[in-house]
């Protein structure tokens, strides 16, 4: 009941408004009918007026000008004045204004036919809504009606028109109060509203009087309407919901093959949108696959299609299933509900999944490694290629455990038992034997990896099996070298490319005296003597770090400070792509090697003075004799002069006595032997200087003896070359002198040599006299003639150049392929030990780091040359 009143409160409110909305709408519209009306009467009346002013107008200036009558315009004015008086007297609610404009200036102004002054300076504008604006847009000859609020605040309407007289431009402006219009309707539209709310009132009482019974009624039938509504709305919201959130599109067609309706998920699927999608019809699908299904269901059968899709818009590509349900409840054809679900997911998975099963057969082919896939027992399942070979046997043979027999029978059981038999697998790597029929052992790294289970089976097995035969044998050289590395007398270290310490051996501990924990992380230089110039280990690191092999003595210093020589070879190391990883040196120490080297060639420094010595002693009696001689001379000249001395002395005193001189005369030629005298005189200066020379050559001969057997030195210094080889030829004299002439040609600008000077004076000799044997060998018995001997001295940048060439017997090309072998000699037993030609080379490569090279050619003779550092500490 409080509802009905309620409904029946607000019926009655909506037909009062309805009524005023009524009411107030009619009277505006008549209102706004009669506005129009009074603007056109208001035209009308102001165009009349403008033309009965300007006939009057016109009228007074034809007169004055035709007739020469003068009359006063204001007499115009006037009578136009009393023409809109008049007018105006029917009329209370309007009002006329009529002016002229001179220059810009409004003069002349009449309002209701009473005439006003404008202000000076007006230029016919006011701030409001006036009169003045009316008629200065009259005069500007642009006739209008305007609706508007003049400078006293009244909404008035105005119209208004030009009038022309000659040159004299007027306007003539009728305004008109709006609310006179309105007036009437206003109160019409009162009366109208009072009726209708009294008829409505009215029937509301009686609609309430009789109506109570069939409204009860009407209730009862609305609730009930309103509960069906309500099971209605829930249940399309439960279809709607399902149609919706369902996870497959939905697409609703009617019987033409038009979409009617689809949910969200359908316009995801076809990457369009829902307003494109309704309305769609089934030909316009392109692909005929899909309109054929779509026709097989609205013929009444279901159907199902599935492809890719591409989007109206082409800028999706989906490939869809779409099953097409018919709705068989009316005669067909028949609507069809269609659902598509996107299944390129599952396309990608199964082609993912025939993509990876090729890869993995791919792969499986190619892979170096064997794999075996077997089942919980360990039978074989699958095996590639690789897997086959290393089992030696073969795809038929592989089935089952079959795999297992060519594995050592301890092998096989160790297999078993952490893989197959145990609860779960104990260690997943294993290293066993496969044994290979008539051929041998194979070392295999086999690796096992469980399959994820899937419910309900039972697992597999994964097995790789990688050859590391190799591995095993590298292993085995690996464990033999560390060995030979750790035995080995020579000192070994390794370094990285920065030249930090990362590997040391014992010798190299036991030679240096440090333990390899304190060398291990730090430099070479640890143990360097800096008695090696820097250009040393400068051009030292730039071979290795070139890739070339340095060689070299070095001197270092162990751990107590003591020095030691190294015979030292570093060599670098590439990695596969060539790239230098490391750095190894391998070094001999030779420091008891250089003292007995030392020693020897002292000693053979001694064995060549004691072979040459009776030659020496030959050498230095000759001078000796005739010094002895001559000192002998010498001897008897000076008795002989103190003789003829002492005879002066009577000739001293018969002087002093004042003997005559004839006395003087005959006592000289009793005293003095002239001739005597003139052959001392000729023959002691000369017995003197025979006497120097040999004195000279002894001396000589003595000087090169002790400059060639003087000990090794330890360090290089600077010495003439020339000189050097002039002391060796001076010693060897009695060597050649007999059997050939020695010819020198020294270059006296070579600079001083860095070198051990008795060793290159060994050298030379033992060359020299090698060459006189030779000559004398090819010329004992043949020839009285004399060989020849020629030693020259070069510079060829910074290196000196010796060529030692004799005409003696030459060497065959097999005796110079030895002749530098040690204790090699063609030379007769006892005539030489063959280490002349082994510590030549030795001297000149090892010590001095330069090169000797023989040409000889049998029966012609032979050239030694030798090429020397000028400056080296090496």
């Amino acid at each position: 009941m409080p509802d009905r009143n309620k409904r029946l409160m607000i019926l009655a409110v909506l037909m009062v408004l309805t009524a005023a909305t009524v009411s107030y709408t009619t009277s505006n519209l008549l209102y706004k009918t009669a506005l129009n009306e009074q603007k056109r009467d208001l035209y009308d009346l102001v165009q009349s007026q403008a033309i009965l002013a300007g006939t009057i107008l016109n009228h007074y200036s034809d007169m004055g000008k035709h007739q020469n009558i003068t009359n006063d315009m204001n007499d115009a004015i006037k009578m136009i004045g009393k023409s809109q008086a008049k007018l105006e007297s029917k009329r209370k609610n309007r009002e006329f204004v009529f002016g002229v404009n001179v220059s810009g200036k409004l003069k002349y102004l009449v309002i209701d036919g009473k005439e006003v002054s404008v202000p000076s300076g007006s230029d016919g504008k006011d701030s409001g809504f006036g009169f003045l604006e009316k008629m200065y847009k009259a005069d500007k000859k642009d006739p209008a009606i305007v609706v508007g609020t003049d400078s006293q605040g009244k909404v008035i309407m105005t119209a208004y028109a030009p009038v022309s007289v000659g040159k004299i431009s007027l306007g003539m402006v009728i305004k008109k109060d709006i609310y006179e219009v309105k007036k009437p309707f206003m109160r019409t539209n009162a009366v109208v509203f009072t009726v209708s709310l009294g008829i409505i009132m009215l029937g509301l009482f009686i609609f309430h009087r009789f109506s109570s019974p069939l409204l009860k009624s009407v209730e009862q039938i609305e609730k009930e309407h309103q509960g069906l509504i309500k099971k209605l709305e829930e249940s399309r919201k439960w279809y709607k919901s399902i149609f919706e959130n369902a996870p497959v599109g939905i697409l609703c067609l009617n019987r033409r093959g038009e979409v009617n309706d689809c949910n969200k998920n359908m316009v995801l699927i076809l990457g369009t949108t829902h307003e494109k999608l309704i309305g769609f019809n089934k030909n316009d699908i392109i692909d005929a696959d899909m309109r054929e299904a779509i026709e097989q269901a609205i013929s009444g059968e279901r159907a199902v299609y599935e492809g890719e899709y591409t989007s109206v818009t082409g800028q999706k590509k989906t490939f869809i299933r779409a099953v097409y349900n018919p709705t068989l409840h009316d005669e067909p054809p028949y609507s069809v509900v269609a659902t598509f679900e996107d299944i390129s997911l599952s396309k990608k998975i199964e082609k993912e999944l025939a993509e990876s099963e090729r890869r993995f057969k791919s792969i499986a082919k190619a892979a170096p490694v064997g794999i075996i896939i077997t089942d919980f027992a360990g039978n074989s399942q699958y095996a590639n290629s690789r897997a086959v070979q290393l089992c030696d046997s073969t795809f038929e043979k592989m089935r089952g455990d079959s795999w297992t027999h060519s594995l050592e029978e301890d092998d096989k059981s160790l297999v078993f038992q952490h893989w197959f038999q145990a609860d779960h697998i104990t260690t997943d790597s294993l290293e066993f034997q496969i044994h290979w029929k008539d051929r041998g052992t194979r070392w295999v790294l086999g690796q096992i990896v469980k399959v994820e289970e899937i419910e309900g089976e039972k697992p597999e097995y994964v097995i790789t099996m990688t050859d590391i035969t190799p591995i095993k044998d590298a292993e085995l050289e690996h464990k033999k070298a560390s060995a030979i590395m750790d035995q080995t007398a020579e000192a070994i270290m390794i370094t990285d490319t920065s030249g930090i310490i990362t590997y040391v051996n014992p010798a190299f501990e036991k030679i240096s005296g440090y333990p390899s924990r304190e060398i291990i992380g730090k430099k070479p230089g640890i143990i360097s003597s800096e008695e090696h110039d820097n250009s040393v280990y400068v051009k030292l690191w730039s071979t290795i770090e070139s890739g070339e092999v340095w060689k070299g003595r070095l001197v270092n210093l162990d751990s107590d400070g003591k020095r030691y020589t190294q015979e030292t070879t570093i060599t670098p190391i590439r990695d596969e792509a060539g790239n230098i990883v490391n750095y190894v040196s391998i070094a001999r120490d030779i420091t008891q090697q250089l003292v007995i080297e030392a020693q020897l060639r002292q000693a053979q420094k001694l064995e060549s003075i004691g072979e040459l010595a009776a030659g020496i002693a030959h050498e230095i009696n000759t001078p000796t004799q005739y010094v002895t001689t001559n000192v002998k001379f010498l001897e008897d000249g000076f008795i002989e002069l103190v003789k003829n001395l002492k005879k002066i002395t009577p000739w001293r005193k018969m002087t002093a006595q004042g003997a005559t001189a004839k006395q003087l005369e005959e006592l000289d030629s009793e005293l003095i032997n002239e001739e005597e005298l003139e052959y001392l005189e000729e023959d002691i200066p000369n017995a003197i200087k025979e006497s120097l020379e040999g004195l000279h050559r002894i001396a000589e001969i003595v000087r090169s003896v002790k400059q060639l057997s003087h000990p090794g030195e330890r360090q290089k210094s600077y010495h003439d070359l020339n000189v050097i080889i002039k002391d060796a030829v001076t010693v060897s004299t009695n060597e050649w002198k007999y059997v050939a002439d020695v010819d020198t040609d020294f270059d006296e600008n070579i600079p001083p040599l860095h070198c051990l000077k008795g060793e290159l004076g060994q050298v030379f000799l033992n060359l020299i006299v090698n060459s006189a044997h030779a000559i004398q060998q090819k010329l004992d018995g043949v020839t009285e003639e004399k060989g020849l001997i020629s030693i020259k001295t070069s510079q060829n940048d910074d290196s000196a150049i010796i060529l030692v060439t004799d005409t003696g017997s030459g060497m065959s090309p097999e005796v110079i392929k030895k002749a530098f072998d040690p204790f090699f000699t063609t030379k007769e037993i006892g005539k030489g030990t063959g280490q002349g030609l082994a510590i030549a080379y030795n001297v000149i490569v090892n010590i001095h780091k330069g090169s000797i090279v023989i040409d000889s050619e049998e029966g012609a003779g032979t050239t030694i040359t030798m090429t020397l550092p000028i400056n080296t500490d090496v």
